[in-house]
């Protein structure tokens, strides 16, 4: 089916009311493009049904109760909306919750499929306001707790959306699949203080080739903890890019290194303006590589929040690697006052003053990469 449109409540191509329990609704080997929601209302792009349907191929869907979803050998390309639109809904999430597979409770089975130019909402003014300020919550996925998503032979690609959501206890495994050409931001969110930013993750054989987003295109995590487990296995990441930080991960929590691991995954390519592959806290908030010896021979690949001083008539910023930091900073792990994003000001102490104190200025300041230290000795013994 090719080129449908509709503007009113329902699902373009079927819809269901108050079925008898049992009831199937089965599609296989699908080929569907190019099917448009203008509605207004609640409503979806391809199916709609209000409860007690078990449908095996779904592409826009609106659902009441638990159910299992399964994709197999299915296209389907061109999903477009006039305002946000949802791929699948479960009634029990909050109607803000604007995101193409939105499952609260059940499994989802996709394999042997294709996902093609998926573009959030981009007919509503309110979308690009969202996107020039980086609120945009539209994602792929986004299941509940204990709900299941396997994905396996499948391709995703030309999408312009973040990626997957899920709750604490919710399990998602990626297998022998493709993301390509696409713009994300990112493709998996953690943080521990947000409900549908958690999971367990298992991601085998998959490669990730030509992606693009802002930071940490395909991992950012700002906090984390034993609720959120993800594992990279056997996977590729060629060419993907992060305009600022960390070209495939960004962390800002110490306890990243506990519970995301990257197992034999091969790097080629990658790029962002700080770690092309990693940029995180200091090492120790760094995932788990097992190659990391051979993954550290790639200049720039790994960068952290700058650590310590380095000098000698002039003084730099270094970061745990020993990389020059650039000027713009995210942490701070030493006495710095942020003034300006090239502009930072510190204070030089001592550790030990019953025996040492600082004489002269302690102030001083640190413009782009260099810092300038002040006029001041060490007065031993308070003498």
């Amino acid at each position: 089916l090719h080129k449908v449109d509709a503007s009113g409540i329902g699902g373009v191509f079927f819809t269901s009311s108050n079925e008898e329990i049992g009831s199937k609704f089965i599609v296989s080997n699908g080929n569907f493009t190019d099917f448009i929601q203008y509605s207004f209302n609640p409503a979806s792009t391809f199916i709609m049904v209000e409860k007690n349907v078990e449908i095996s191929i779904r592409d826009f869907l609106y659902n009441e109760g638990p159910t299992k979803i399964e994709f197999n050998n299915v296209y389907i390309s061109n999903h477009f909306s006039k305002s946000p639109s949802i791929f699948f809904r479960s009634i029990n999430f909050s109607k803000n919750d604007d995101t193409f597979i939105l499952q609260d409770h059940g499994e989802i089975i996709i394999n042997n499929s294709h996902f093609h130019s998926f573009w959030s909402c981009i007919f509503s003014s309110d979308c690009i306001v969202n996107e020039i300020f980086g609120t945009n919550d539209i994602g792929l996925f986004d299941i509940g707790k204990e709900s299941k998503l396997i994905i396996s032979n499948t391709t995703f690609d030309d999408f312009n959306t973040n990626g997957f959501r899920a709750q604490e206890s919710s399990y998602i495994k990626i297998s022998d699949s493709l993301f390509q050409s696409s713009n994300i931001c990112p493709l998996i969110m953690i943080d521990a203080n947000k409900n549908n930013c958690l999971g367990h993750y298992e991601i085998n054989n998959t490669e990730f080739n030509e992606l693009y987003g802002f930071e940490g295109s395909i991992l950012y995590i700002n906090e984390i903890n034993n609720n959120t487990i993800i594992t990279f296995n056997n996977s590729i990441f060629k060419n993907v890019v992060a305009i600022n930080r960390g070209g495939i991960v960004y962390s800002e929590s110490n306890s990243t290194n506990l519970y995301v691991s990257f197992n034999d995954c091969f790097f080629d390519n990658n790029y962002s303006y700080d770690g092309h592959i990693s940029y995180s806290y200091s090492k120790q908030s760094e995932p788990y590589f097992s190659n990391i010896e051979e993954l550290q021979k790639i200049e720039g690949a790994f960068s952290t929040n700058p650590t310590n001083l380095h000098y000698e008539i002039k003084c730099y910023l270094l970061d745990d690697y020993g990389n020059l930091c650039n000027s713009d900073y995210r942490f701070f792990d030493l006495d710095f006052l942020l003034l300006q994003n090239q502009i930072l000001y510190f204070n030089i102490n001592v550790n030990d003053t019953y025996n040492a104190a600082i004489v002269g200025k302690s102030l001083s300041y640190c413009l782009n990469e260099e810092c300038v230290l002040p006029s001041i000795k060490s007065n031993m013994n308070n003498e």
